[in-house]
């Protein structure tokens, strides 16, 4: 098992012009990290950020010391995200997990 630091500070994201995060600040180390909230609180717009596959409008994230957007590549090796649905027709959640979908 490996440790991974993931540091958010002043996050903002906008999303067609309407804030979405305002301020978020989030730090996690090591271990299992549960990210809970009612619908549209902002938990799946905070972890497609911190993926690089959103642009935040302001803000800073540190994935294992990573910088992103700067060093998104080298991030994406040591952290991972699986959607609740595949965009692939026909590939299922196992599936996409194993060949890097």
């Amino acid at each position: 098992m490996w440790a991974t630091e993931l540091t958010a500070v002043d996050l903002h994201v906008s999303l067609r012009r309407h804030p979405a995060l305002r301020g978020t600040d989030l730090s996690c180390s090591g271990g299992t990290t549960a990210l809970v909230g009612p619908n549209g609180s902002g938990k799946s717009t905070l972890l497609r950020t911190i993926m690089g596959l959103t642009a935040a409008t302001s803000g800073l994230i540190h994935v294992a010391g990573r910088t992103i957007p700067g060093e998104l590549g080298k991030a994406r090796d040591c952290s991972g995200h699986l959607p609740q649905r595949s965009s692939f027709q026909g590939v299922g959640v196992v599936v996409g997990v194993l060949v890097g979908v």
